[in-house]
């Protein structure tokens, strides 16, 4: 049995978060208490509540997903006035290689 009295609040773990974006804000949950909050209290008794998204324990798709949910943060907490896509042609460039593409962008953007 969990003795809630002597944990303290930096052993408390919670299901879901709230993220806050400019103008929105995303409730995340998930299937275990993983997200460490203090502010919330400690039960003794998890509930799920939906059927977990991916049982699919690859490091690879972890770590991708985690990249995608980043990049998804860093546009949705920005506002983008200009977008633009290049398409690098391999012949010319070391598109594989993001120093050699960063240094190149940079000297074509001076001139």
């Amino acid at each position: 049995m969990l003795d809630l009295k002597s944990k303290c609040h930096d052993d408390v773990f919670v299901n879901c978060k709230i993220e806050h974006f400019p103008g929105r804000k995303l409730l995340v949950v998930a299937d275990a208490p993983i997200f460490k909050d203090p502010a919330w209290e400690a039960r003794e008794k998890h509930v799920r509540t939906s059927k977990p998204q991916s049982t699919d324990n690859n490091p690879l798709e972890r770590s991708i997903n985690r990249a995608r949910k980043r990049v998804h943060d860093i546009a949705a907490l920005n506002e983008f006035k200009y977008f633009v896509t290049l398409t690098l042609d391999g012949k010319l460039i070391e598109r594989d290689k993001p120093r050699v593409v960063s240094k190149k962008l940079k000297t074509n953007c001076k001139r």
